[in-house]
Order: structure tokens, then sequence, then C-alpha cells
């Protein structure tokens, strides 16, 4: 079942495997950061479910750079 999810559309959020992909890091190192206000925190999506906004993660990975 597809569960409300259009083929093909893009999410305006990462999980957290995708996160770790694109952020060089370990899960404990990323969760430390996030909870200095290092790193953007997920947005609860459902009771057990979270994501990282695109947008936020790609602006703070922009802030980095330096771009």
């Amino acid at each position: 079942m597809n569960k409300g999810r259009v083929a093909g559309a893009k999410s305006a959020f990462y999980t957290r495997d995708q996160v770790l992909e694109i952020v060089p890091v370990g899960r404990s190192t990323l969760y430390i950061m996030m909870k200095a206000g290092e790193f953007p925190k997920p947005k609860q999506l459902g009771e057990r479910s979270v994501a990282w906004s695109k947008t936020e993660v790609d602006s703070w990975i922009a802030d980095k750079l330096g771009s």
C-alpha cells in the first residue's frame, strides 16, 4: 500500500541515514551536536518517525562550507 506517498515525489526531508551520508560524522556525534545546538534538530513526522528538514540541513552545510 502507498500510504499517501506519491511515487517519484521529492521529499522535503532527510532520513537519519541520509543525513549521515552527507554529514561526515557518526550517529552519536550527530546527536551530541544536536543537543549542543550545533546541528538542526529533526521534525516529528509521526509517533515513531522523525526526519530533518532538507532546507535546514542544506543551510547548515552551506554555512559550514562558507557558501
